[in-house]
């Protein structure tokens, strides 16, 4: 029976030290034997559009990039990754380098019959509550201005993954992304608890492809990142199961099972989400809390 153990890790935004953290989680838990290592992006942590200007800042990006990329390669020799809207231009270039793929908007074999799809980058995200700022940008895109900027190029590489599927049907994709599909639990964020406004931060485009009958038919599974969840989650969409291991930064990663069991198509066995740090939530509602004291105080002695 053959067998593959993936990992899988997003949204670092250059916390290598929590690699650590993964090395002891694995060891705790058997996993000595990982085959690949995919990454979904938002490896730095690039921010100001001064900085996506700058061409040294660029540079000194990618170089963190790779250092990311060969820490990584402690749990596998190869290592996929794609671009985050964090990450520096270069991500988006297609290229190998001592092991380390990158692979925005490339198709490639992982074994017979069994390929990696990557699309990186993100669209603006908006808020969905409360009804007053409904509509409202809440984070920005990279390289995407806006969600049609986004659907142009999506609409391409859909192309490109259907021409490959008609090519050969016994193809099987796992499809890697950093902007999840949009309405789906995975990247509603709610920063603090269940009252806090929503932001919709999926893609539309990305939502629609997995909802074909063509890509049903053929997904193993699409994983992503960028909806910072406080823990890893995983839904669906028909019957392609989705995942976002989270952030690294905060914790989280995920480990993902595939086996050829009674055929020679893979199926997939097994989802392990780990999360090694408290949750930040507690906390964030304590700094909440506090504020909101704070402005009711000040409130108080300006009617005195």
């Amino acid at each position: 029976m053959e067998e593959l153990t993936i990992l899988l890790v997003s949204d670092i935004h250059k916390d290598i030290d929590k690699l650590k953290n993964v090395e002891e989680v694995l060891k705790k838990n058997h996993l000595n034997k990982i085959d690949y290592v995919l990454c979904m992006g938002d490896v730095v942590n690039i921010k100001t559009p001064e900085e996506y200007e700058s061409k040294e800042v660029q540079k000194e990006a990618f170089e963190e990039v790779l250092t990311i990329g060969k820490a990584l390669q402690k749990f596998a020799k190869t290592v996929y990754m794609i671009p985050g809207n964090h990450d520096p231009d270069e991500m988006f270039l297609p290229k190998e380098v001592d092991g380390i793929h990158f692979i925005h908007k490339e198709i490639i074999s992982l074994k017979d019959n069994l390929i990696l799809a990557g699309f990186g980058g993100s669209i603006p995200s908006h808020y969905e509550t409360p009804s007053n700022i409904k509509g409202e940008r809440a984070w920005e895109g990279y390289p995407f201005k806006t969600a049609l900027d986004f659907e142009k190029e999506w609409i391409l590489f859909e192309k490109k993954i259907l021409d490959t599927i008609k090519e050969d049907e016994k193809k099987q994709i796992v499809l890697m992304t950093h902007n999840g599909p949009n309405e789906c639990d995975t990247t509603v964020f709610q920063k603090y608890d269940i009252e806090s406004p929503i932001i919709m931060s999926g893609s539309s485009n990305v939502k629609d492809s997995l909802a074909k009958i063509e890509f049903q038919n053929h997904l193993l599974c699409n994983i992503h990142g960028h909806t910072h969840a406080f823990k890893p989650m995983t839904s669906r969409i028909g019957i392609c199961p989705i995942v976002n291991p989270g952030s690294l930064m905060e914790g989280n990663f995920a480990v993902l099972r595939l086996e050829k069991l009674n055929s020679n198509r893979f199926d997939l066995t097994g989802v392990n989400l780990f999360r090694f740090l408290p949750s930040q939530q507690v906390d964030l509602m304590k700094k909440r809390k506090n504020k909101e004291d704070e402005e009711e105080e000040n409130t108080k002695k300006l009617k005195m």
